[in-house]
This record gives C-alpha cells, sequence and structure tokens, in this order.
C-alpha cells in the first residue's frame, strides 16, 4: 500500500485533499525556509507568515 493511501485511510480524507494539504505545506516551507534566510526581514512579510499561520490553524 503506498503512503498516499494509507494517509488517507488513517485520516479518513480524500487524496485529493491530501495533494492540497501537500501542495501548501510545501509552499509554505518554501516560503517560510527563504524568509528565514534573510538578513532583514520585511514587515509586511512578517505579517504575511503570521496571518498564513492564523489561517491554517484555523483550518
Amino acid at each position: 500500500m503506498s503512503l498516499s493511501k494509507w494517509l488517507s485511510q488513517l485520516y479518513a480524507l480524500p487524496g485529493d485533499n491530501l495533494d492540497g494539504i501537500r501542495v501548501v505545506t510545501m509552499a509554505y516551507g518554501a516560503f517560510s525556509f527563504s524568509f528565514a534566510m534573510q538578513a532583514r526581514r520585511p514587515q509586511p512579510l512578517i505579517v504575511l507568515l503570521v496571518a498564513a499561520n492564523a489561517t491554517w490553524g484555523g483550518l
């Protein structure tokens, strides 16, 4: 059994939902990593990161 099918059964979610979660998580990780590597972090990006965390936490 593939990992995707196993997770789908574990969380009782359709595979498409897991694919969406995977894409959002990868995009968030890439943004967070690039943001963390900046010497100076612009305030609008901090606000964007806080809003993204709040939105993701609310889901």
